[in-house]
């Protein structure tokens, strides 16, 4: 593999196959137990196998990036009179399973994640803060799942405002001002027109 490029900056391994293929050309390696198989100095060391943990690895981190993506197809797609509340609280429920596989791994989402645009990777972020705490202070999972959901949900009527600001450089003006301060209601509104009636998420 001398002289070829293995991984793109940034590249979110999405396959086992693809895992596979990068240990086999030594991107990651186990030394010792290639010494072991060995069985003699200087024979041929056959390729690792895939590490469980690292598997789990992966597929957690690729989880996070791939509910921003879910979260961004769905909100953007969703007529009044859709229902969200659904889909919403299964991308919820999948994000808090993925944070007790491997935090760590879900925690390298809000560092590294670049694979959508930042206002669904700061819902996610925050989806993810907010079930660490709740997990930690022991809440009942009905509560994680409807607070991850709000989360997941809560700048649903700002995200192309949001991605203006993240790529400008002068001061907020007028109009940009009153659409952030009454983003939390029309948020609820639209949320209320798209089928969720929990009021855990509606105020959270």
């Amino acid at each position: 593999a001398a002289d070829r490029l293995l991984l793109r900056k940034r590249h979110v391994i999405a396959t086992d196959a693809q895992l596979e293929r990068l240990i086999e050309f030594g991107l990651y390696a186990d030394e010792e137990p290639r010494r072991l198989r060995a069985g003699t100095a200087g024979a041929p060391c056959a390729a690792p196998s895939l590490d469980e943990s690292l598997k789990t690895r992966v597929s957690v981190y690729a989880q996070m990036v791939d509910t921003a993506r879910e979260v961004d197809a769905l909100v953007r797609g969703a007529a009044p009179g859709a229902d969200v509340s659904q889909p919403v609280q299964r991308l919820a429920g999948r994000l808090l399973a993925g944070l007790q596989r491997d935090p760590e791994a879900a925690l390298a989402h809000l560092m590294f994640a670049r694979e959508v645009a930042y206002p669904v990777r700061h819902l996610v972020n925050c989806a993810i803060v907010t079930a660490l705490l709740l997990q930690a202070r022991a809440h009942p999972a009905p509560v994680a799942r409807a607070a991850v959901a709000a989360a997941l949900t809560m700048n649903v009527t700002l995200l192309d405002l949001q991605q203006l600001l993240f790529e400008q450089n002068a001061a907020l003006g007028e109009e940009q001002k009153r659409r952030v301060h009454t983003h939390p209601q029309e948020a609820v509104a639209w949320l209320a027109a798209r089928g969720v009636t929990d009021p855990l998420w509606l105020q959270v």
